[in-house]
């Protein structure tokens, strides 16, 4: 036992060191490129949400053993070994995090993207929300676009019920709505995209 957990951890370390970031690889001038200029203002703004890995890993975090394994199966082992999740296998497209504040939720979103060196993008409510009709949506579209550049890439989405209530809802503004849509549809649509882009979210009012 005490053998597999050194040579895990060796593992570990391993991959670590070799495994190089897409935002360190791939430089923003090539997604740019033939892209029109409204475009160009939406992806230099989204690229300032990017956050670089913070060095918090599984061990900074006491407990939450079922959300670690739970992120370790849908994040960490898709991006490790990508010839294993294909066709019925393939990656989940997201999760939520859920639970009053102060109980680890966007540390266990830092601790994934340390452990599998995604580009990670750390949205807010400011970032999708603009007063502009059909701006938000084209936002949202840009986002993915590029997490699908920069993949493996995790959306971290923090207070998701500020964006994503109950579409049921009475009341419900036109423009929210089709902000959820267009969220939808890039997360769970028809375009496919190429390696991994994870929707993680965190809410302290999942209902």
């Amino acid at each position: 036992m005490c053998f597999f957990f050194y040579y895990y951890s060796f593992q570990e370390a391993q991959f670590q060191n070799s495994v190089i970031p897409a935002i360190e690889k791939k430089p923003l001038a090539g997604l740019l490129a033939n892209q029109c200029a409204e475009k160009k203002e939406l992806v230099e703004m989204i690229y300032q949400d990017i956050v670089r890995p913070s060095g918090v890993c599984w061990e900074d975090i006491v407990g939450l053993e079922h959300a670690k394994s739970l992120l370790m199966e849908s994040i960490i082992y898709p991006v490790r070994y990508p010839e294993v999740f294909t066709g019925l296998l393939e990656p989940w497209r997201g999760v939520l995090l859920h639970g009053p504040p102060g109980t680890g939720k966007t540390m266990l979103a830092r601790a994934a993207a340390t452990e599998t060196c995604c580009t990670f993008f750390n949205v807010t409510c400011s970032t999708l929300v603009n007063k502009w009709r059909g701006e938000s949506e084209k936002i949202v579209k840009v986002l993915f676009e590029m997490a699908s550049y920069y993949s493996p890439s995790i959306i971290f989405v923090d207070e998701v019920e500020t964006i994503a209530s109950d579409r049921s809802a009475p009341g419900e503004h036109e423009a929210s709505r089709r902000l959820k849509v267009q969220l939808l549809t890039e997360l769970d649509g028809i375009t496919s995209r190429d390696g991994v882009v994870f929707l993680l979210a965190n809410s302290n009012m999942p209902w």
